[in-house]
């Protein structure tokens, strides 16, 4: 061992059982992993016991998804195929490994836009999505607790292409609440039943306004 922080940036999936782990089982299953592994970690900021990890922003519940991030960082050198099995073992398919500097920015600040691809059992057509999304504002009401939230969902649209008989939506993030794609389904269609959504890729957005992917 030496004193070397590794920080490890890991892309996995998320399909099958791990759908119905919310966010905070996630992070507990990983903790499992990494402390199951005997490997020396760099230790979480309130908790000396506990490995330090860097998530990117929760999965709403049933999504899929084949762009879910997680930072770890660990005092002692690891091969990349050793991540790759240890993590299996817990049917967690991790896709790639990228050795990044300590003071990487995280992948939550780093994300602009999130693309997602949905299907389902719904009708529609190029003239239907072309009027939904012409419209002036597109007002999202969502239930939450006591009270109710509405906001235009419209400036968060970056692109909506119909794609065959699926949807490749492209949605920008912002400070204030951000649509979730059932609710513009639910918007466009007046239902969002059965929908199967997949979360594709996560974008760096420039100044020039240009994607990069992450």
């Amino acid at each position: 061992m030496d004193n070397k922080v590794y920080k490890f940036r890991i892309r996995y999936e998320k399909k099958g059982d791990l759908t119905k782990l919310n966010h905070l089982e996630t992070i507990s299953l990983f903790r499992k992993v990494i402390l199951e592994t005997g490997w020396q970690f760099y230790s979480a900021k309130r908790a000396e016991n506990q490995p330090r990890m860097s998530f990117g922003s929760a999965l709403s519940a049933e999504y899929e998804s084949e762009c879910e991030y997680v930072d770890i960082f660990l005092i002692q050198k690891v091969l990349e195929k050793e991540l790759f099995s240890s993590f299996k073992k817990h049917n967690i398919i991790v896709l790639d490994v990228k050795k990044i500097p300590f003071n990487f920015p995280s992948i939550e600040s780093l994300t602009s836009v999130v693309e997602y691809e949905v299907s389902g059992k719904f009708e529609t057509d190029e003239k239907s999505l072309n009027k939904f999304l012409n419209k002036k504002e597109i007002q999202i009401k969502r239930e939450k607790e006591d009270k109710t939230i509405e906001f235009d969902a419209k400036e968060q649209i970056i692109s909506m292409v119909l794609k065959g008989n699926k949807i490749l939506i492209r949605l920008k993030l912002v400070a204030t609440v951000n649509v979730k794609v059932e609710e513009l389904f639910f918007s466009w269609l007046g239902e969002n039943k059965e929908l199967k959504i997949v979360k594709k890729n996560i974008y760096w957005q420039n100044s020039n306004g240009e994607l990069r992917i992450l």
